[in-house]
């Protein structure tokens, strides 16, 4: 066919194997007809929707989470290519548990100097 997509022509040729007698004929050596490309001329790429490939790459925070799609048709000769079939997207999961930190110990000075008293200790959250 003369089209990869679309209307076309086809050409058919034959030889003369052995000449023709008695005035017979050995009818046309070519022929043409009509025939479609093999594509339609606007076929372009189908793709599905995007459906996750992956969970968050965290449990806590900021994250990457992947996606992916498949071509559910491809393109004709001349129509739009298909599109990327992967992408990423950050995901937000809820805020990590982070513990607080402290100061190391501070200690006031005993209530008494000799005897039983009482000495405190503490320490701040930074």
């Amino acid at each position: 066919c003369t089209s990869q997509c679309g209307p076309g022509v086809q050409e058919r040729y034959r030889d003369v194997l052995a000449p023709a007698e008695n005035g017979g004929s050995c009818g046309p050596l070519r022929d043409t007809a009509p025939c479609n490309g093999e594509y339609p001329c606007s076929t372009d790429c189908v793709v599905s929707e995007w459906t996750p490939s992956s969970r968050c790459s965290v449990t806590c925070g900021d994250g990457v989470q992947e996606f992916m799609r498949r071509v559910t048709r491809q393109p004709g000769p001349t129509g739009a290519p298909c599109p990327d079939l992967k992408k990423q997207q950050p995901c937000i999961n809820q805020d990590c548990d982070q513990d607080c930190e402290v100061s190391a110990w501070q200690s006031s000075a005993c209530s008494v100097t000799c005897g039983g008293g009482t000495q405190l200790r503490g320490r701040a959250i930074v």
